[in-house]
């Protein structure tokens, strides 16, 4: 195999950076631009468990932070932080499954164009959060699994209880 060029390497991140951010993850549902902030929105179809929602939405902030980086037509100068807003299956008391909201968290824009996903994991992308609020059954579900009884340390669970 041959090495790309840089000519090559230049029009491959720029057709990159012309994409839309929706297309960062298959769960996002909806990318809107506010004041100061990017709104986004991700729906999972399938959760194994509730811990789970929590990992699938650190995979997602992974994804849209590359994407970010990368560069994304999205984003204005004003904006300073991006806001995701997680919903997916549940199953009610009667056995009726719907969708549900499970919680809205809030980065630094900064943050997410900034981080080394790579060497963060999980936890590490979760902690990048500065606000978090969890969203009905469902989210305190999730929450109170991924972060586990004993109170996990991580900047995420304190924020999110």
């Amino acid at each position: 195999t041959r090495e790309e060029t840089a000519e090559e390497k230049s029009s491959r991140i720029a057709a990159e950076a012309a994409k839309p951010l929706i297309s960062a993850d298959k769960a996002l549902t909806k990318v809107e631009r506010r004041p100061q902030e990017l709104w986004v929105e991700a729906k999972f179809d399938e959760i194994w468990d509730s811990s789970n929602a929590v990992e699938l939405t650190a995979l997602a902030v992974q994804n849209i932070g590359r994407k970010l980086a990368a560069g994304s037509p999205e984003v204005t100068k004003e904006m300073n932080r991006v806001t995701l807003q997680v919903s997916g299956p549940t199953v009610d008391r009667l056995g009726k499954e719907s969708s549900s909201r499970y919680f809205r968290v809030t980065f630094a824009l900064n943050d997410l164009k900034q981080a080394e996903f790579n060497n963060l994991g999980i936890a590490g992308t979760l902690n990048l959060a500065q606000e978090v609020s969890v969203s009905g059954r469902a989210g305190a579900q999730a929450v109170l699994e991924w972060c586990g009884e004993q109170s996990r340390p991580e900047l995420f669970c304190q924020i999110a209880r």
